[in-house]
């Protein structure tokens, strides 16, 4: 079992974006524990479910967890996760 788990959500202007960031990763190799991407469509039924505003410019999110050994670890995984 990890010992410590991170969760991020990037947002990105594209569904494409949004995949091509869940590929750098990969190859990269950071492979997070799960991973769910979303294209615009999701996050609006999602934003009204929760009463949030979207902004306009997002066309897909990606929610991902990330482990490792301690904070340092986690904190490198998601500086190399971001687009």
């Amino acid at each position: 079992m990890p010992k410590k788990r991170r969760t991020l959500q990037i947002m990105f202007r594209t569904f494409d974006d949004g995949c091509m960031t869940i590929q750098k990763m990969l190859q990269s190799n950071i492979v997070p524990a799960t991973a769910e991407i979303m294209d615009r469509t999701c996050l609006d039924s999602v934003a009204r479910h929760r009463k949030l505003d979207l902004a306009p410019d997002i066309g897909a999110s990606i929610v991902i967890e990330i482990d490792g050994e301690d904070d340092k670890a986690l904190e490198t995984q998601a500086n190399r996760s971001k687009p």
